[in-house]
């Protein structure tokens, strides 16, 4: 994309959703399997002497491996694959899928694969975002049966109302923790954050998961036919439109969003801070305050690195006797960028 789109598209907050969680994934997986499942359902034959679950699970498998070859296989992909495919292999299997268990095989294969992605940016915050959405998700399941079986002795009409608020809920609390969680590891590597993210997550994701990905997986389907034309259509005006709401939301900072840059212990501890919050149990979590009151002790004391490297060793920067900041470098390019935008 452009350099002005992608700039409004990380202030807007939207970028990191969109790109770190691997959300596209399993939109495009899900998908998949809702539309396998719901073609299923139509025929009485399939629906009572076939296992539709099963069958839809094994056709979502099988998009998300055409998925993963088409779209680069960026680490967050990979990551979103390998929670996609424990999930589908526990409904072929009839066992629960989405735990905090398939989130450590999935960092453990990766970092099998390429160790050194544990100090990635993208490996860091995607990490960071499934973990604490996955422990969230499993404190408000605990609490559902009951709730359900409340609401079927209600109206349609409030039963209506009431999904509609629980996906509003829903929304919001996903923008919140992940936004919440990328913008510790976001602040430590690149010195900004998205002070308006849970707006643009909250106006964007009902027309990405909405619009553009149904209507992608739709013209995929629709491609061999040559009848692609119509919800290409759509889907480009999902984009456009995307887009248009991270202008907007961008335009509402007289800033970019940029931070002073915590040191490397103060975003542990932090980051610790709010796992702790999320994985710790009952009473438990009260020893979050531990790793939170530390967290703020190092921040006071911390000071910038007299040293930097940048990741390909091709870019170094040092500081000279006044604290001046010398980066050797042939021409300017993002790790550059970054270093003096940390520096004010």
């Amino acid at each position: 994309v452009a350099p002005d789109i992608a700039d409004n598209l990380r202030k807007s907050g939207l970028a990191h959703l969109l790109a770190i969680s691997g959300l596209h994934m399993a939109l495009f997986a899900g998908g998949t399997y809702a539309v396998i499942l719901i073609i299923l359902s139509l025929s009485q034959t399939a629906a009572l002497h076939y296992p539709t679950h099963r069958i839809a699970a094994a056709a979502a498998l099988m998009a998300a491996i055409c998925y993963l070859g088409l779209s680069g296989a960026s680490v967050a992909t990979q990551r979103s694959f390998i929670m996609v495919f424990l999930v589908f292999l526990g409904v072929l299997t009839g066992r629960r899928g989405l735990t905090l268990r398939s989130v450590a095989l999935a960092g453990l294969a990766l970092l099998l694969l390429a160790p050194e992605r544990l100090f990635h940016p993208g490996f860091q915050m995607s990490f960071a975002a499934v973990i604490c959405l996955v422990a969230a998700y499993d404190v408000l399941r605990d609490g559902r049966g009951e709730r359900l079986s409340k609401e079927r002795s209600e109206s349609s009409v409030l039963r209506g109302m009431m999904f509609v608020l629980h996906w509003t809920f829903g929304l919001f609390l996903t923008a919140l923790i992940a936004g919440t969680a990328t913008g510790l590891i976001g602040a430590y590597h690149f010195g900004r954050i998205a002070p308006y993210g849970l707006i643009g997550n909250m106006l964007g994701m009902p027309v990405f998961s909405l619009i553009v990905m149904p209507m992608g997986v739709l013209a995929l389907i629709l491609m061999p036919f040559g009848l692609a034309v119509l919800p290409l259509q759509i889907m480009a005006f999902g984009l456009d439109l995307l887009l248009k709401i991270a202008d907007w939301t961008a335009g509402l900072g007289a800033h970019s969003g940029s931070v002073p840059v915590p040191d490397a212990i103060t975003t542990l501890l932090a980051t610790a801070t709010l796992f702790g919050l999320l994985l710790l149990p009952g009473k438990l979590k009260g020893l979050s305050a531990i790793p939170f009151v530390a967290a703020v002790i190092a921040g006071t004391l911390s000071r910038p690195p007299d040293v930097q490297i940048a990741d390909k060793r091709r870019l170094i920067a040092a500081r000279d006797d006044s604290g001046t900041l010398l980066i050797h470098a042939g021409r300017a390019g993002f790790a550059t960028d970054n270093w003096l935008q940390v520096e004010g």
